[in-house]
């Protein structure tokens, strides 16, 4: 089965100006877990994260290059909407934090409007970090979508 998942997943970064150009323009190698601290440290939550959990995914993310991160992400700025381009057939679940304060919850409705058959699930009191503040709903939610879709 093909599937495709998005969480937090914005339609698009264009015309959104530039948040963390300043802060990714000044990154280097190494990337250590201080410096992805600093990154990620502003995002706003809305449901406290586990220390380990945090620390693990920061630890993760010291293994993808400072110009990795700067190139992807100029690209989400410059890249027009995927749904714009072409039609997206997999089944697809969008998964959204009600009160992500980085993210418009239009976003949200966007893609579910633009990706036919797309299942949309909003989690309420929870911020832009879906996968690490709502870990057990998250799995639950994608297993559930696996079965339907398998």
């Amino acid at each position: 089965m093909a599937g495709l998942l998005l969480v937090g997943a914005p339609r698009s970064l264009r015309g959104i100006g530039d948040p963390f150009g300043p802060a990714l323009r000044g990154l280097g190698d190494p990337v250590t877990v201080e410096k992805v601290d600093a990154l990620v440290g502003d995002i706003p939550t809305m449901q406290p994260i586990p220390w380990e959990i945090m620390q693990r995914n920061n630890v993760a993310a010291t293994t993808i290059p400072a110009h990795v991160w700067r190139a992807t992400y100029q690209a989400l700025l410059d890249t027009p909407p995927p749904t714009d381009g072409g039609t997206i057939d997999a089944p697809t679940l969008i998964m959204w934090g009600a009160d992500d304060a980085l993210l418009p919850r239009s976003d949200a409705d966007l893609l579910h409007q633009a990706i036919g058959g797309s299942e949309l699930t909003v989690y309420p009191d929870t911020g832009h970090l879906v996968l690490l503040e709502r870990t057990r709903w998250v799995a639950r939610d994608i297993t559930d979508f696996l079965h339907r879709h398998s």
